[in-house]
Formats: C-alpha cells, structure tokens, sequence
C-alpha cells in the first residue's frame, strides 16, 4: 500500500506533487477529467513551486518562508484530497496498478459505491476584503486544519444574503468545492448585507447519500 501523501517527505511530496500532474495531464482525456480541472491542477503546482524552492536550502531559508511552505502544502493537500477522490480514486478507466503507481490507495473491493456520510461538517465562515467569504471546514478528528471526510467529493454551500432564511430549503445560491479551504466571490453590491449558510459533505455520485447540513452560519459581507 502507498504511503499517504500527506505523510511524505517535503521532497518527497514534491515529487508526488509533480509526478501526478504529468499523469494528469497525460491521461486527462483517457480519464474523462474535465480540461478545466486538469488545468487547475497544474495551476495549483505552479503556484505551491514557488514555496518548496525557497525550503530546499536549509542553510539560506528562513523561519518566514518554512511557515509560508507549510501553509501552502496544506493548500495543496487538501485540493488534492478533494480532486482524488473525484476524479482518480473512483475512477474506473484507471486501474488499481496505475492508482498505486500515482501513490493513491483504493479501498479493496469498492470502485464508485461509497457509504451514507454521517459526519456533520466543522465548518468556519469569514468575511474578506471585496465582497469575499472564505469557508474553512474539516472533520471532528482534525481540530486544527482543513479537512476533507473521507467519502466525500468535497463540500456543498446553500447560502442566501440579505433575509435570514428559514431552513437550507430555502436558499437558492448553491457551491461545491473539491477543496476543504476555499473562498467565494460575491457582489460587491451586497457588501454591508449579511450572509446565511449551511454547508454538507457531498457525494458526487449520489448526492443522496452527502452528509447532513450544518447549522446556519451567518456574517456579514464586507467591501
């Protein structure tokens, strides 16, 4: 069995970083992966590159800049958490060699059928500068970072701003994220108004069985 990524060696991890976006990027269409989503992919490992190259001199780096990689390769797990568990793990055009190859581990026996997801999510809602809301969620193992359940594609925003809704149903505006950490962009028209939202683990491929709705969370949007 592979080792867990977010286990690895920051150099190691680098590599599995850089390893997987070429398989991507290969094997993208093969795999009926969004162009898009291959796209962001790599865009993600461009934008992490930069953080690992200023680590790799233990001699010159700085506290500053080993705090910054740690925050970014974070980032970088928690989106691909997000992506594997939509596009690559369940995937059926990917056999279970070329799964262990990437460093994944696919559960014996299981390809698309996953369980009903219980868990609630720990969810946090902030306000950012121009009009941005940024939503942190994780599980109830992990108390200090953002987190992915475990059978889930990623996390469902139902949000309404201005009247404070009565239940999920009523909120028209809908989110999924792959990732656990990830901001929306909303009106700048609305900043001053307040935001009401509830959030659940998702499951893609049978959105029945997503997770149940948080509490309402509400703030309000800044300009």
């Amino acid at each position: 069995m592979a080792t867990y990524f977010k286990e690895l060696s920051d150099f190691d991890f680098f590599a599995f970083v850089n390893d997987t976006d070429t398989e991507i990027t290969a094997n993208g269409v093969t795999w009926s992966i969004p162009p898009a989503k291959v796209t962001e992919f790599h865009d993600m490992l461009v934008a992490y590159k930069p953080y690992f190259n200023a680590i790799t001199n233990k001699k010159n780096r700085t506290s500053k800049q080993v705090q910054d990689h740690q925050e970014q390769r974070i980032v970088i797990e928690d989106y691909i958490e997000g992506f594997a568990n939509q596009f690559l793990i369940s995937n059926p055009a990917i056999s279970n060699s070329e799964i262990e190859l990437m460093g994944f581990n696919r559960r014996k026996g299981t390809k698309t059928t996953r369980p009903q997801i219980e868990a609630e999510v720990f969810a946090k809602m902030e306000a950012q500068a121009s009009s941005k809301m940024l939503f942190i969620c994780r599980t109830n193992s992990d108390s200090s970072r953002a987190s992915l359940a475990k059978d889930a594609n990623g996390v469902e925003v139902r949000y309404t701003i201005g009247t404070q809704p009565g239940s999920v149903n009523a909120c028209k505006e809908k989110e999924i994220s792959t990732k656990a950490r990830f901001t929306l962009q909303l009106d700048a028209d609305d900043a001053g108004k307040k935001i009401y939202a509830y959030l659940r683990w998702r499951n893609n491929s049978n959105p029945d069985k997503s997770g149940p709705w948080c509490d309402m969370l509400v703030t309000v949007i800044r300009s």
